[in-house]
């Protein structure tokens, strides 16, 4: 039995009782439908043309590109001061240090000084014995002048009686003829021809020897000129001597305060780095005391790579590089570019080098894009020395092909 009479059923049947059926889709379909697709689109192309890139961290150090002055000292000492700091410029011949080598006795004296102090008296000495000499000299100079000039007027005086004497002589010659021919007559006396010829005899002798104080006179106006003429090569002479006393003690002087104290002066201009030793510091000589990086001349990092990952190595190739002294987590990496590839193999334990390697190794220059960290608002020198990381990209490949890999492989070996 039914609820409702078979004619309503029977009409119902003929007409459409519920109404016409139509299909709704869900908005949210269409959206979805299209991300996927254009999420499917992309990621086809980023796994077709997107790359990704091999990488390899290396080991390296900061180096100038040219060459790198360090000073040593020349002997062991003690920092007396200081005269510049680190970073600090400096011009060739500048004084870096002041160092002390004094040494002392049991009672405290001090061994150089004491030395200084009697070289110095010596040199003191032979200065005043120079100067004595000097004086002496021209005195004695001053002294055969006058010696020389009484000489020329005794022989001018010696010449002038001998021409005087010798007409004399003649004078008197004639009257010893003149008295020797009355006599003979008997004329005059015997003794007055004898007398005659006794002055004539005097005079021959007054003559010869005024004759003789010529040639005296004369020879001592050439002994006189001869050593008027030695006198400044003698004295030359002597002061030599003096000198070369004096240039030995000076030297002495120079050695004995030199090793009382030194100065280290630069020997190029340039940045100095590496400053270790402050005041009061004992130096030795084997040990640099500083270094100075040549004006104009740029740092550049070495980086050690391995063999395994040098195959695509090439010169222009990017690096990122991080300073351990700069961790990068604050400060950022820091971009290079590949200069040079070394073509020499360097094997552990064959070379000194300023990190640790544990495989065969090139070393490649990379040109850094600053010489400076930021930090803190400030420009910090990059030092020559520093240790650093470096990101070097192996080889570069298309992410598809790295998802296929695994297939290439399977394919390779069958």
């Amino acid at each position: 039995m039914s609820l409702f009479r078979t004619e309503v059923i029977d009409n119902k049947r003929d007409e459409n009782f519920f109404g016409d059926v139509v299909l709704i889709r869900p908005v949210s379909f269409s959206v979805y439908t299209t991300i996927l697709i254009i999420f499917v689109i992309s990621l086809s192309l980023f796994l077709y043309f997107g790359q990704y890139a091999s990488k390899e961290t290396v080991q390296g150090v900061v180096n100038p590109q040219s060459g790198l002055v360090k000073v040593y000292a020349p002997q062991r000492g003690i920092v007396l001061s200081r005269a510049i700091n680190e970073g600090d410029e400096v011009i060739e011949g500048d004084v870096i240090y002041f160092v002390s080598t004094e040494r002392h006795l049991n009672g405290g004296e001090k061994v150089q000084a004491l030395v200084a102090e009697e070289t110095g008296k010596s040199i003191t000495i032979i200065e005043s014995q120079i100067k004595e000499q000097k004086n002496l000299s021209k005195l004695r100079k001053t002294d055969m002048h006058n010696q020389l000039s009484y000489t020329q007027k005794e022989i001018a005086s010696i010449k002038k009686e001998i021409i005087l004497h010798e007409e004399r002589v003649v004078l008197y010659g004639l009257d010893v003829e003149r008295l020797d021919k009355i006599a003979k007559e008997q004329f005059v006396p015997k003794t007055e021809y004898t007398k005659s010829y006794q002055i004539h005899l005097d005079s021959q002798v007054n003559l010869e020897q005024l004759r003789r104080n010529l040639t005296s006179n004369i020879n001592r106006k050439w002994q006189l000129t001869t050593e008027l003429r030695k006198l400044p090569i003698e004295l030359n002479q002597q002061i030599l001597s003096y000198e070369k006393s004096l240039s030995e003690l000076r030297q002495r002087l120079a050695e004995v305060r030199s090793n009382q104290s030194y100065s280290i002066i630069a020997p190029a201009s340039g940045r100095v780095t590496s400053l270790i030793y402050k005041m009061g510091d004992t130096i030795k000589p084997e040990f640099p005391l500083l270094t100075i990086l040549p004006n104009d001349v740029a740092l550049k990092a070495d980086l050690y790579v391995p063999t395994r990952a040098a195959g695509f190595l090439e010169a222009g190739q990017e690096v990122k590089i991080r300073f351990d002294a700069f961790p990068y987590q604050k400060f950022g990496l820091h971009s290079g570019v590949v200069e040079q590839v070394s073509k020499n193999i360097i094997i552990p334990g064959e070379v000194v080098l300023p990190v640790e390697v544990k495989e065969p190794v090139y070393k490649i220059s990379v040109k850094l894009d600053k010489q400076t960290v930021t930090a803190f608002g400030r420009e910090h020198y990059l030092q020559v020395g520093m240790l650093l990381q470096g990101d070097i990209v192996r080889h570069r490949s298309r992410i598809i092909d790295w998802v296929l890999e695994p297939l290439y492989s399977l394919r390779g070996r069958g």
